[in-house]
């Protein structure tokens, strides 16, 4: 008997060379957002921190208002699981008003010296040696603010974007027998990339609950603070540096404050900070 022939490939039964090929889902890309230098690294830092205050009276608003503007090198090193480094302020100017009205300018006499701290790979922050803060400066910024700035909280290990981290941090200064502590609750999220000239940086956005007190004593004016309120930031990450490159932040806080010594108490209280930090180099 004669067979029929087979005049189309699609009678021909299939092979293994003409199956369609299996596609691969390639694995999510992590990154591990951490202080974990290899070598020694070099940054220069532009810092603007600014605070505005308004106390409501029965007579008219009492306003304290202060921003400081400073630029900062940082020499890194590995030591151990941490990072180890200076941080020298090279330029510094500043203005304000006190809560006792009197007015504060600061410039290049006020430079500290260089502060050696050590920051962990979660961005935690251990002054280990602090320069001396003039009496005029302190008004405008302490030390403990000042240096923490120049880190971000971090993980610490390999994460996938839209993972969340929190993180609680807590910065007490003095200035004159005034003493303020600030207590943050900061919740973070890598959410996307951008390139900026040809990096591609990490976007981290961030809110924060914050709770400040203010306790203690001016020149001349008592004060007790109490101020609650929330803050969004934006970080920008550079993984291949490990440092920030850009970090903003704003800050809206409310509360009451006591002026015993004007016979003044649970005046309203209002508070908006602002703050940039930029990688120069």
């Amino acid at each position: 008997m004669r067979m029929p022939a087979l005049s189309r490939t699609s009678d021909l039964p299939p092979t293994a060379g003409s199956l369609p090929p299996t596609s691969e889902v390639a694995p999510p890309r992590g990154i591990v957002p951490a202080y974990d230098l290899l070598a020694p690294a070099q940054a220069m830092y532009d810092l603007i921190d600014s605070t505005h205050i308004t106390l409501q009276s029965s007579d008219q608003p009492v306003e304290v208002f202060v921003a400081a503007r400073a630029t900062a090198e940082l020499d890194l090193r590995p030591a151990g699981d941490d990072v180890r480094g200076g941080v020298r302020v090279t330029a510094l100017a500043g203005t304000g008003n006190t809560y006792a009205g009197s007015s504060v300018n600061i410039g290049a006499d006020e430079i500290p010296d260089v502060a050696e701290v050590i920051v962990s790979r979660h961005g935690q922050v251990r002054i280990v040696k602090e320069p001396a803060f003039s009496d005029e400066l302190r008004k405008l910024m302490g030390p403990n603010r000042m240096y923490q700035s120049f880190f971000a909280r971090l993980p610490g290990r390999e994460i996938l974007r839209g993972a969340k981290w929190t993180d609680t941090i807590s910065i007490s200064d003095e200035n004159q027998g005034l003493v303020s502590r600030t207590l943050r609750i900061v919740t973070s999220v890598w959410d996307r990339d951008t390139t900026i000239a040809g990096r591609v940086l990490n976007v981290i956005e961030s809110r924060s609950i914050i709770m400040a007190r203010v306790r203690g004593s001016t020149p001349g004016v008592e004060i007790e603070q109490n101020l609650a309120g929330e803050s969004t930031s934006t970080t920008l990450w550079h993984s291949a540096r490990r440092l920030i490159y850009e970090h903003s932040e704003r800050a809206s806080l409310s509360g009451s404050t006591d002026l015993p010594s004007a016979g003044l108490r649970a005046l309203p209280t209002s508070a908006t900070t602002w703050q940039m930090l930029r990688l120069r180099n």
